[in-house]
């Protein structure tokens, strides 16, 4: 069992309470899946019940990000719904990330008398610091368990992600998928997070990890 080195293995670890399926990670199975949580602190998931497997408070220039590890990288979490007679969600090899922040529209400049970008992240519109920390992290992914560092499907804005919309995969599509993806793109499952985040950045700042042209 492993977890990403940056991450806090104790402020919020369920793995005892919900110890979860084993996870196959290799180059032909690993899905990382992106959400928002859609706050502006570390969400409780009801004790561990709907936890991912970390969660990500980005920081503001200068000051880098926080992450916190939940379950075990080659344990299953529980943020996906799952409805029985379809496709596994959780348990098929996904490794999930929540970030901390908001993907919608409505709160692009200001939330509950919050300033984006001072107070929190709009995450469509997020800054190269906080998309290096993100990139980062897919990088240990790959180099530990063979995450490609592509994007099956395009990240959709919110709220046109919502719900069924052409970039949610099929059965085949999930059981086959490999790389990063949002919940948007996750079958059996309505939610539209992370709205149009910029993944294709983030995938080129982790090439430039990868080739030692970034840090």
């Amino acid at each position: 069992m492993s977890n990403y080195a940056k991450a806090d293995t104790k402020a919020q670890w369920f793995q005892d309470n919900y110890p979860g399926s084993t996870l196959e990670l290799s180059e032909d199975t690993t899905v990382v899946v992106l959400h928002t949580t859609e706050g502006f602190d570390w969400p409780g998931y009801e004790g561990g019940a709907t936890a991912p497997n970390y969660t990500f408070k980005p920081g503001f220039a200068p000051q880098g990000g926080w992450w916190r590890a939940h379950f075990p990288d080659e344990r299953s979490s529980r943020a996906l719904r799952n409805l029985s007679g379809g496709v596994e969600t959780n348990t098929l090899n996904a490794i999930q990330v929540e970030l901390i922040g908001t993907c919608a529209p409505v709160n692009r400049n200001t939330w509950y008398g919050r300033k984006a970008g001072e107070d929190y992240v709009y995450w469509p519109e997020a800054d190269d610091h906080q998309l290096r920390d993100i990139a980062r992290f897919l990088v240990d992914m790959h180099q530990r368990h063979g995450l490609r560092l592509r994007a099956p499907k395009k990240f959709v804005a919110y709220p046109g992600s919502y719900g069924s919309h052409p970039e949610r995969m099929t059965f085949a599509e999930w059981r086959n998928a490999t790389g990063v993806v949002g919940h948007q793109h996750v079958p059996e499952n309505s939610h539209g997070d992370p709205g149009a985040l910029n993944v294709e950045r983030i995938l080129h700042f982790a090439d430039r990890i990868l080739k030692r042209k970034d840090s």
